[in-house]
């Protein structure tokens, strides 16, 4: 059933696109959105996630908005594992929305001269799985936070200087000692509580997070809209 429903939502929303602003776009005009019209979106990002199907590029300008809900756009950048058909992947992702050690795991020789493309087969499967799950969740994290922020020091928090992946030093995550206040104050009123330190850890370092949690939660179970159980 749910993949019926993912099925309809994606015609829907092609549909709906020209109706629809760039999330980037209209986030230049209005400070926020509420948080609640992310909710489709997150649902559909953990129906993908069970069909090993990871959209690797989520940010801002791969977000539309229609004034009720987020949908993504571009999702033919997307991977999709199969162990059974070994395939050459290649694909793109933001800076900015992704860390250094998961670079490393994603795209081994992106910080050489390789063309970022890898070969997925049963042993990739079993070792990047989590790490592109993961991946697609501290992406959609930081795009949720910015759109649904109100607070400027958030905001810089995320487009500061020494904020995004660049070649000649390591970059773990988001939110640091310097910065963690502010993260902490946006968990305690959209995460559910008992899912507040794995938010933090992802934001933290998704990489580490990936590697030391055992068949962590969807990220749809943990953020707590209006109506959900907490």
């Amino acid at each position: 059933m749910r993949h019926q429903y993912l099925v309809f939502r994606t015609y829907y929303v092609t549909i709906l696109m020209s109706f629809s602003y760039s999330l980037s776009d209209y986030l230049q005009n209005i400070s926020s959105i509420n948080p609640a019209h992310f909710e489709n979106a997150v649902k559909d990002l953990q129906t993908l996630h069970k069909r090993n199907t990871y959209l690797i590029d989520i940010k801002l300008a791969n977000l539309t908005y229609d004034g009720k809900n987020v949908n993504f756009i571009d999702v033919d950048n997307r991977v999709r594992i199969d162990p059974k058909k070994p395939n050459i992947t290649k694909f793109n992702i933001t800076l900015c929305y992704t860390t250094t050690k998961l670079l490393r795991v994603l795209i081994p020789d992106f910080f050489g001269d390789g063309s970022g493309s890898f070969s997925l087969g049963p042993k990739t499967d079993a070792e990047k799985k989590s790490y592109f799950k993961v991946s697609d969740e501290y992406a959609f994290l930081l795009a949720m936070i910015i759109a649904t922020s109100k607070k400027d020091d958030l905001k810089r928090a995320f487009y500061g200087r020494n904020v995004g992946v660049k070649k000649n030093r390591e970059f773990h995550g988001v939110m640091n000692n310097d910065n963690q206040s502010y993260f902490r104050n946006w968990i305690q009123a959209h995460v559910k509580p008992k899912f507040h330190s794995n938010i933090a850890s992802i934001l933290r370092d998704p990489y580490e997070y990936a590697q030391k949690s055992s068949n962590p939660p969807y990220l749809s179970d943990m953020l707590l809209f209006k109506g959900s159980n907490a």
